[in-house]
């Protein structure tokens, strides 16, 4: 068959070559217009991956190969041609980067985990609108919070979210009834509680230096892990530490492919035991066998409400495929988000004031997009067509000199004696707006100044001897959450 296909006559191609171009062709336009225009950008690649490469492989691809090649350079022509003259983003004349037309050059960029200054050089170069997606606008205008998350907003959660998918949390839900009554279950679970010592005082005891940014993580690893099961991880003892490596792991690999969420769902699917990839699935693994195990323990044994308890026995409801999904989603979900202002804040600064620690390392760096609808949205005079996600990244907005004096440095007296320094509040928002804000505000804030109160009152400290001054917070990484960059100290006892 394959020597039929390459058959020439004396006057060129046969016949057959030219129907197999022609159809090629006009499947790679239809393919185009039809399909990836309008399609889902992250449940379909995984299923479109898989098609192409049985289709582009051994007998198939040689029997098809005048189709093929036709129809992969008609798909592709089509989509470059249609996003640089034609998509709804140029013809509203948005300016962005050369490569805008692919996220691929954005994973790329974001390799060695710098996104929040990679798209923060691209503020000071394009301005605070930047086309950096063949559908997607990054939007550095203060006003973008309040117009995406606000009480009136029209907008909605974009595929970024579909992460856990087929798993959901309370975070990562994306229909507006399902989350509203997902957060009203999850609102009874919280209340405000407190933890910290052995590891400091093991530190004291030996002479050496504390990795605080370590003892950080597993404190709020710990206190969540109380919190959603009734059972504190103890990661600096057990095994829970290795489940705390490999936490900090996928966050370092998902985050480099952070702008392509549809990347995600390839990898996920294609190879979820390579490399380090399977840190993701050790980790969701792990969290399963908790939530199995806390519920084979029941409530009479725990004792005290916990975040299983509100979601899933207080109901009484039967236990089904889907609620077994959402609540390992929400697990997941709590123990991990739940410690991510811990360690930036507190690493930060040691002082009461943790909105100033807030506004200059957020707990979502450049993550949390959205997605216009129908009818689009206007932010700052300027209108943003329909089905655009819109990007705004926390870490270049609230550092912004129009509207926080100063707004690279730490300056703890804005939020207090010097209030003018706060030119423009709107451009504040690290813990979200509205319905969308972070359920364990309150808790968090109480957890940081307990934690704080009890380090200062036992114990005096200063850099270890080989610290660098300042490298915890100039060597972060924007690995969805912020990940410092390490910090010793050496401790006294009072």
């Amino acid at each position: 068959m394959v020597s039929y296909y390459w058959q020439w006559s004396d006057h060129g191609p046969s016949h057959l070559n030219v129907v197999a171009v022609f159809i090629g062709i006009v499947s790679g336009l239809l393919a185009h217009h039809g399909l990836f225009v309008r399609g889902n950008g992250t449940f379909e690649p995984p299923g479109l991956f898989m098609t192409y490469a049985s289709l582009l492989s051994g007998p198939l691809w040689a029997a098809g190969l005048f189709s093929t090649l036709s129809y992969i350079t008609s798909l592709l022509v089509s989509i470059i041609t249609y996003r640089i003259w034609f998509h709804a983003l140029t013809r509203a004349g948005f300016k962005g980067p050369l490569l805008r037309t692919s996220k691929i050059w954005h994973v790329w960029a974001c390799r060695d985990h710098t996104n929040h200054l990679f798209l923060d050089q691209l503020n000071k170069k394009y301005g605070d609108f930047v086309r950096t997606g063949p559908s997607e606008i990054t939007i550095y205008h203060p006003e973008v919070f309040i117009a995406t998350d606000g009480p009136r907003t029209t907008c909605v959660k974009s595929d970024w979210y579909d992460l856990l998918w087929p798993e959901s949390s309370l975070l990562t839900t994306r229909d507006r009834a399902v989350y509203d009554a997902r957060r009203r279950d999850w609102k009874l679970g919280f209340s405000p509680q407190g933890l910290l010592d052995k590891a400091i005082e093991a530190d004291v005891r030996a002479g050496r230096p504390s990795n605080m940014r370590n003892y950080f993580y597993w404190l709020g690893f710990d206190f969540m892990g109380d919190f959603v099961m009734s059972s504190p991880l103890t990661c600096s003892t057990t095994t829970s530490g290795t489940i705390w490596s490999s936490v900090c792991k996928e966050h370092c690999h998902l985050s480099m492919v952070n702008p392509a969420p549809w990347l995600i769902q390839i990898a996920f699917r294609v190879a979820p035991r390579v490399y380090e990839i399977g840190d993701w699935f050790q980790m969701t693994t792990w969290t399963h066998q908790q939530i199995r195990r806390r519920l084979e323990d029941g409530f009479e044994k725990t004792g005290v409400p916990d975040l299983v308890h509100y979601l899933l026995e207080q109901k009484g409801e039967p236990r089904t495929t889907e609620s077994m999904l959402r609540m390992r989603g929400d697990s997941l979900n709590a123990m991990v988000a739940g410690n991510e202002p811990i360690p930036a804040v507190l690493i930060g600064n040691f002082s009461e004031l943790f909105s100033e620690g807030l506004r200059l390392y957020p707990v979502l760096p450049t993550g949390g997009s959205r997605q216009t609808v129908e009818e689009g949205v206007t932010i700052g005079g300027v209108y943003i067509p329909p089905y655009t996600k819109i990007v705004s990244p926390r870490f270049s907005i609230q550092r912004r000199e129009d509207c926080f004096e100063m707004g690279n440095d730490f300056v703890p007296e804005r939020w207090t004696t010097h209030r003018e320094m706060i030119r423009n509040a709107a451009a504040f928002s690290p813990w979200g707006e509205s319905h969308h804000s972070c359920i364990a505000r309150a808790m968090a804030h109480d957890m940081l100044r307990i934690v704080t109160f009890q380090l200062v009152k036992k114990y005096r400290f200063r850099m270890a001897p080989d610290e660098i001054p300042g490298s915890a917070p100039k060597d972060m990484k924007d690995q969805l959450a912020p990940q410092p960059g390490n910090l010793s100290l050496c401790f006294e006892l009072r």
